[in-house]
């Protein structure tokens, strides 16, 4: 019989936590080791619209194709168990939901021909986010995924910058846009977000990685300056400045050397369009974003106000021309049809309170999977720093507020890799801790009766037994 004071043998296993951790760290042997391949395939054909530089190739569907190709294959390569952990993943149930709530206020738009479109990307906006989900969580998979889109990515901006398409403006004068599904301001949103992944590309590779992503980012940086876009330059001041509040001070200094002589060089040697639409947003009252009624703070004043008539369903996805030229045809002011020019102004006046609610949901879950990824740890079962991925989650919030981007490939793309970034953090953190030492018990014995424990960790110094 054990004395009074003796503590109670505890069951030889190791804590629930350390379970769940070993589980977790399994789990990573299940997903198929080349499943970047696809999702990079979609990022490159739905993303980046590479394709779209030959028109012959519209005519074979490669949306189609690579989402029912990237799909097929995964559903034969990945097991069941892989599937089953993607599908439960809670930014793909944030994702259903705003979908849903877009298909249910269609029956109750304005036009339900204009929405159609819109319903019809769904599923090829659903598929990209499943498929990055069942990446394999390593941070190799990981880091592939993000410099192929870079240099894919390159490659688009090459081809932008030899064959350019140029609009004018009636600020500043000539811009650089695209002939496929991007216009200035679009190619300049997406422009931001890859030179944030190519920088952070470039700073943890070396050899020819690095230099790939450097000469990616000098080509992407030229295509952006030459876009003259006003709201691309706020995100990516503001993306940048969170990318370098997330780095280390060597790497810091280095990236802030790097800006100070890029910028001087884009405003020097750049186009006119770049300087003079840079410097109108220090005079923006006088703008006619101001003035006009096509600019942007007066539509923003007109489709609050069409939020407020109808704040529980909206007037229907890819309908907000439609009610903004109604509203300008009653202040008499004909054929003008104009899009929200605002992503969130967009959301709630086309699905109501529901839709921007599920948008801000999404983007806040993305946020809170790529901020333990922000800060360099110096301590802890894992040290995996991807900054970058924030600052392009940042970088396509700030855009989305002067474009119309509540049904964009870029929103998905962003809130998919965040959550992939999410997925390897647990993955290492389960296999880091899982192979922390195990408690192990010790037969009772007469130091139980000088209360002292029953059992000690395995790598514990027990001390010399005293009489």
């Amino acid at each position: 019989m054990l004395p009074a004071n003796a503590q109670p043998r505890q069951a030889l296993r190791p804590p629930p936590v350390a379970i769940a951790s070993a589980a977790a760290a399994a789990d990573v042997k299940l997903y198929w080791e080349k499943a970047w391949m696809a999702a990079t395939a979609l990022t490159v054909i739905l993303v980046i619209r590479l394709l779209e530089v030959y028109a012959p190739l519209a005519a074979l569907h490669p949306a189609v194709l690579g989402v029912f190709a990237s799909v097929s294959v995964l559903l034969v390569r990945t097991p069941g168990k892989a599937w089953n952990t993607a599908l439960r993943d809670r930014q793909l149930r944030a994702t259903l939901f705003y979908c849903v709530i877009i298909c249910l206020n269609v029956p109750f738009g304005l036009w339900r021909g204009g929405s159609m479109p819109t319903v019809n990307a769904l599923p090829y906006l659903i598929a990209l986010t499943v498929v990055m989900l069942l990446v394999q969580p390593k941070r190799q998979d990981l880091d592939r995924l993000m410099n192929w889109t870079v240099i894919f990515g390159g490659v688009f901006a090459a081809y932008t910058a030899l064959i350019a398409r140029t609009r004018f403006d009636v600020v500043g004068g000539a811009r650089l846009s695209t002939y496929g599904s991007y216009d200035s301001n679009d190619l300049a949103s997406m422009m931001s977000m890859l030179m944030l992944l190519a920088i952070g590309m470039a700073m943890r590779t070396r050899g020819r990685w690095r230099l790939a992503a450097l000469g990616c980012l000098t080509i992407m940086f030229v295509v952006f300056v030459k876009t003259g876009s006003r709201g691309g330059v706020v995100a990516f001041a503001l993306a940048t400045s969170v990318l370098l509040l997330g780095q280390n001070i060597r790497r810091f200094v280095v990236l802030v050397l790097a800006l100070g002589i890029a910028l001087p060089a884009a405003w020097t040697f750049g186009p006119r369009t770049f300087r003079v639409r840079t410097m109108s947003l220090f005079t923006i009252e006088q703008d006619y974003t101001y003035t006009s009624h096509q600019g942007r703070i007066e539509i923003w004043k007109r489709g609050l106000g069409y939020f407020a008539e109808s704040p529980i369903l909206g007037v229907g996805p890819n309908n907000f021309p439609v009610r903004d030229g109604a509203a300008l045809t009653q202040m008499g002011i004909p054929g003008s049809w104009l899009t929200a020019h605002n992503t969130y102004v967009q959301a709630m006046v086309e699905v109501g309170i529901f839709g921007i609610g599920g948008l801000l949901y999404m983007l806040y879950r993305a946020a809170r999977d790529a901020l333990p990824l922000y800060r360099p740890r110096s301590r802890g079962p894992t040290k995996l720093h991807r900054p970058e991925i924030l600052a392009a989650l940042i970088s396509f919030a700030t855009a989305a507020f002067f474009l119309s981007h509540a049904y964009s490939y870029l929103l998905f793309y962003a809130v998919g890799l965040c959550a992939l970034a999410r997925r390897v953090r647990a993955a290492e953190m389960a296999g880091a801790t899982s192979a922390l030492p195990r408690p192990v018990a010790q037969a009772p014995s007469r130091v139980l009766g000088r209360g002292r424990p029953a059992f000690r960790p395995r790598h514990a110094a027990i001390p010399p037994h005293r009489p």
